[in-house]
């Protein structure tokens, strides 16, 4: 990251350090001290995506330029990247593989490289049965677990980030790719929040982050929507409004959604919003992993977020009492979350019906020694 923020110094023309050989020579030390020992991390994720990003960001900036590096310095960073396959992984990893492919391709000057990495990017913008965008527009990641949050914004943020740079190209999203791209921002991502605060039912691991609820003041990813989907800029004004100010009103409506995939019920009115998050057999619990989530083990549970204002859990989860969660009968005492990676649940029944204004849900919980036959009704 510090090497990215000198080559950025180095190449932007605004900068005091434009052209500065000095910190071209640091730069390039940096880089020929990466090839030469190949710094591995234990955790897959920097391998495979964070460092070989931050390198195709790097290298993409050093090719504007005053001084160059070296031919056999690009050539190791490159190998380094060569080696993560987007064909092998599913939604938000896909993508964020792919995108370092792309700038690669572009700093190469390599059509087919650019061409191959765009088409897989854009790929896991379609109805699947697993990892992605679900029939009923929920999202889920590692195996069947709800992550509409966490990996869905990784997706959301991607998708948005890239698209517009794509319009009137060959590259740009097909017309059937847009409108489901819209249909799941507008109809479930937006609706996850009150004001800037997410439900916290659907970030799975990284709900024990610092401020992992407050996306803060959202309103360049709303900017971005509208140059996608420039028919529903009324709402994405809306939702910027709402993220960037106290008033978590502006522009909502009266709506209620059963996320039958995900075992997920939401339920958005004008004065507050509810959701309600159990787990079957036929979805996966709320994950621990890599020293994250590691006493949420009853997020799953049947547990309820009643929001008035959004922030009413921001940041409460470093105190919580993981064995009290809104909505849940569970054992008394926090238990360690020893749900690694998408672990399924038990219950043979978890059902929902709504008629997209009221819902009903139903939890059949059957774990951890106790036997509820849980109802969530939601009205106005």
């Amino acid at each position: 990251n510090y090497v990215r923020q000198m080559a950025t110094a180095y190449t932007c023309p605004e900068s005091s350090l434009y052209g500065n050989f000095m910190l071209f020579r640091a730069i390039d030390k940096a880089l020929r001290a990466w090839n030469k020992y190949q710094p591995r991390s234990y955790n897959w994720w920097y391998n495979e995506i964070s460092a070989p990003k931050i390198m195709a960001d790097i290298l993409a900036l050093l090719a504007a330029g005053v001084e160059q590096p070296d031919p056999s310095v690009v050539k190791g960073l490159m190998q380094m990247m060569e080696q993560s396959d987007p064909r092998k992984w599913t939604g938000a990893n896909k993508q964020d593989i792919a995108m370092h492919h792309m700038i690669r391709g572009c700093v190469l000057k390599n059509d087919s490289i650019v061409s191959f990495n765009v088409s897989e990017f854009f790929e896991p913008i379609r109805i699947t049965d697993f990892e992605g965008i679900r029939e009923d527009l929920s999202y889920q990641q590692h195996r069947k677990q709800l992550y509409v949050g966490g990996y869905g914004t990784v997706f959301v943020d991607n998708i948005a980030k890239m698209a517009p740079l794509f319009v009137g190209t060959r590259f740009a999203l097909t017309p059937q790719q847009a409108k489901l791209f819209s249909d799941f921002v507008r109809t479930t991502y937006l609706n996850i929040f009150r004001g800037h605060y997410m439900d916290f039912s659907v970030c799975g691991r990284s709900v024990s982050r610092k401020k992992t609820l407050n996306l803060g003041d959202y309103s360049s990813l709303f900017s971005k929507m509208k140059a996608i989907d420039p028919e529903h800029a009324q709402e994405y004004e809306e939702a910027a409004q709402r993220s960037a100010t106290e008033n978590p009103t502006i522009g909502r409506t009266d709506r209620n959604r059963m996320y039958w995939t995900s075992d997920y019920m939401l339920h958005n009115r004008k004065r507050y919003d509810i959701s309600v998050r159990a787990v079957s057999e036929n979805t996966c619990r709320s994950e621990s992993g890599n020293g994250e989530n590691l006493w949420g083990t009853y997020l799953s549970e049947g547990a309820y977020n009643i929001r008035v204002k959004g922030d009413e859990y921001a940041d409460i989860f470093a105190v919580w009492e993981w064995d009290k969660i809104p909505g849940t009968t569970t054992p008394e005492g926090e238990v360690e979350n020893h749900n690694d990676w998408g672990v399924a649940g038990v219950s043979k029944f978890v059902c929902g019906a709504s008629d997209g204004l009221y819902g009903a849900m139903a939890y059949a919980m059957a774990d951890y020694g106790i036997k509820a036959n849980k109802g969530y009704f939601l009205f106005d």
